[in-house]
């Protein structure tokens, strides 16, 4: 995916202040939407990249005024330790978790008051090796009201480079 794809799926999901947020990337990867989160993010904010793969976080890069932890974890099974987060960030990552519900539910415990989750994902019912366990939109709706969120909306869409399938990207409060 391109860094201005990843930027428009997101845009939308970040609120603009002035005042410092704490995020996290659950899946954080080589970091291409970590970059594009903290893009967005007002200065002096802390963005949590945790992912299992230690060496593919060596590239990721952050805005420049913005404080980066890396994690290495993986975001399901292991514990890991945040500060109360204004956001989770989940692209391409939720379709790796098997209980949703369940994971959701503990994410929401980890966001503060009025945190949001921020999910890209693959618009299909029907797993694959890469996608093992997808959540199209209309059943993301069912799993994030069963975990307690208040609320769910689309944001974006866009082809997915792989196939002709689209990604959207959503955002849950």
């Amino acid at each position: 995916m391109k860094f201005d794809v990843a930027l428009q799926l997101i845009e939308e999901g970040v609120e603009r202040t002035h005042t410092k947020q704490i995020w996290a990337d659950l899946g954080a990867g080589n970091g291409l939407f970590t970059h594009a989160l903290s893009t967005f993010l007002p200065d002096g904010s802390t963005l949590y990249a945790i992912d299992m793969n230690a060496n593919r976080m060596e590239s990721i890069r952050v805005w420049q005024q913005i404080e980066l932890k890396k994690i290495q974890a993986d975001f399901v099974g292991d514990a890991w330790k945040a500060e109360p987060l204004n956001g989770v960030l989940m692209a391409n990552s939720l379709h790796f978790v098997k209980e949703k519900e369940s994971f959701l539910r503990k994410m929401k415990v980890k966001l503060s008051t009025g945190g949001k989750l921020l999910v890209i994902e693959y618009e299909m019912e029907k797993g694959n090796t890469w996608v093992p366990y997808p959540v199209g939109f209309k059943k993301l709706s069912e799993i994030v009201k069963d975990a307690g969120f208040s609320s769910l909306k689309k944001l974006k869409e866009a082809p997915s480079v792989y196939d002709h399938r689209m990604i959207y990207s959503a955002l849950a409060e």
